[in-house]
């Protein structure tokens, strides 16, 4: 997903959860920057969030407290290593030589997530900024390994665009950070009545959260009740969206949108949302194996997987791009081919056991009939070479001979019969002559004379 802020993005899929939400936090945080750009240039202007405080010294003081930055470089032209810096702006003291403040560089070379933290008291300047009056602006900068700004005297196709996210959260003096501190607008130190639910949501235990409250549903309390729901709520939606945020990036890195959704999976468990999480999960996994099948070239195998994935995933996406991946391999040459394929081997194996059982002729017959029926596959070739080592034996050869023989001559007389007992005369006595002169000496050709002895002369 591109260019959207951190916190639409569930971290915990990431492995830490992000507060989705306003930016106001608890007492001792707040979001300072959550959003998403293209970064094109040295220094790019960050938008605050809304509610950011005026003073940063009182009531709270923020001005000696941490910045927590996640950074998520989504794009990057190349590997060439850059150093970003969190700089702000505020009004100057006249303790410092600029009003600006900036923090420490950390280096990126590949796309990625990015996490790092420090006191601002160490930022460059510090003291030049009155924090009582809060900031004027703030700007991610860019530089190269050797601290120097990346602009024009650079190949700049090296370096930008780059697709980013940031997100900043500012935690008081002596405050720990909480990631988790609100879900959805809806805030853990807020709960009157579920307050058990509140250790467990501190440590992104949304399972155990999101199962707690499901059991609270039917709650004699109205208030707990209606607490429950709102817990729910909130929870649910904030899975639904990190579900959202993931299926975005699904196209774009496959193995790795399938990574973060198992995580998010296992983070709501035991909560049934969690097994659904995870179950799809599973069903883009298996996905992705089907298609990587196909690619090998084993269509067949990708179809029956694929038929598979729409039973058992149904009203999923994967199912949903299973039945159509079906649909346009069934419709390919190659899955024609394979099914001609196994289809040949299906005959290829009942011929090879009637030749087992000794049944020459019903052998023979079966190796001609899939030779000119499946051409060209390599079961009729394995079939070409029986059927020449068969022809080559002589005692084979004489057993087939003998009995396409007498079901020739079986199959005349028969015929001529028919005839007779039809009353076309003329053609009746052309088969049984046929018999007399083809197998002479035979039962058969006995049994043709007497019938053409009761024929009138």
């Amino acid at each position: 997903m591109r260019n959207q802020p951190l916190s639409r993005l569930v971290a915990a899929a990431l492995g830490v959860a992000l507060a989705l939400g306003a930016s106001v936090g608890q007492a001792g945080q707040f979001v300072l920057v959550d959003m998403g750009f293209t970064q094109t240039s040295a220094s790019h202007p960050l938008k605050a969030s809304p509610g950011v405080p005026a003073n940063w010294l009182e009531p709270v003081n923020y001005a000696e407290g941490t910045v927590y930055i996640r950074l998520e470089v989504l794009s990057k032209p190349s590997d060439k290593p850059v150093k970003f810096q969190f700089s702000v702006f505020g009004t100057a003291s006249g303790r410092g030589p600029q009003n600006q403040a900036a923090g420490s560089l950390f280096e990126v070379t590949k796309p990625g997530v990015y996490e790092w933290h420090e006191p601002l008291p160490n930022f460059w300047n510090h003291v030049g900024i009155d924090w009582s009056r809060g900031l004027n602006s703030m700007r991610l900068i860019v530089k190269d390994s050797a601290l120097v700004y990346i602009d024009d005297t650079f190949d700049r196709r090296l370096y930008y665009p780059m697709e980013l996210n940031i997100r900043v959260t500012l935690v008081s003096k002596g405050e720990a950070f909480d990631p988790y501190w609100e879900i959805e607008g809806l805030r853990h130190e807020d709960l009157k009545y579920l307050t058990s639910l509140v250790s467990l949501w501190k440590q992104g235990q949304f399972g155990q959260v999101l199962q707690a409250a499901e059991g609270e549903l039917k709650s004699k309390t109205p208030e707990r009740a209606a607490e429950a729901r709102s817990v729910i709520a909130a929870m649910t939606a904030f899975a639904e969206r990190g579900r959202a945020a993931i299926l975005a990036d699904m196209p774009k890195d496959p193995a790795a949108a399938i990574a973060k959704l198992a995580e998010l999976g296992k983070q709501f468990l035991p909560a049934k949302k969690g097994e659904a999480l995870l179950h799809e999960a599973e069903g883009w996994q298996r996905l992705m194996e089907m298609r990587q099948l196909e690619k090998n070239g084993k269509a067949l195998g990708a179809a029956s997987g694929y038929e598979e994935i729409a039973r058992k995933y149904a009203g999923l996406e994967p199912a949903a791009q299973a039945k159509s991946d079906l649909s346009r391999l069934r419709g390919s040459r190659q899955y024609a081919a394979d099914k001609k394929e196994v289809a040949a081997r299906d005959a290829l194996q009942a011929a090879e056991q009637r030749l087992a059982d000794k049944d020459y002729v019903a052998a023979h017959q079966a190796f001609q009939s899939l030779i000119a029926k499946y051409a060209g596959t390599a079961a009729a070739k394995d079939a070409k070479e029986t059927l020449a080592r068969m022809e080559a034996d002589p005692d084979i050869m004489q057993v087939v001979r003998q009995t396409e023989a007498a079901r020739r001559a079986q199959n005349l007389l028969d015929i001529g019969r028919n005839l007779a007992r039809t009353g076309n005369l003329n053609q009746a006595k052309e088969y049984f002559q046929k018999v007399v002169s083809e197998f002479p000496g035979t039962d058969y050709a006995a049994q043709a004379q007497a019938e053409l002895n009761k024929l009138p002369k």
